[in-house]
C-alpha cells in the first residue's frame, strides 16, 4: 500500500471521528491504494 494514501485514510478517519457518534458503528475498508469508510445508521 502506498504510504501517502495510507496517511490520507488515517487523516480522514480522524476528521470523521466527530461524526461517527451519529451512527451505530463504522467499518474502515481497505482496497488496494484506496480507503472507503462505510457508515451504518442505527436501526
Amino acid at each position: 500500500m502506498d504510504k501517502f494514501y495510507f496517511n490520507i485514510c488515517i487523516l480522514n478517519k480522524i476528521l470523521l471521528l466527530g461524526e461517527i457518534k451519529k451512527f451505530s458503528y463504522f467499518l474502515l475498508k481497505w482496497q488496494k491504494n484506496t480507503c472507503e469508510i462505510y457508515f451504518y445508521p442505527l436501526k
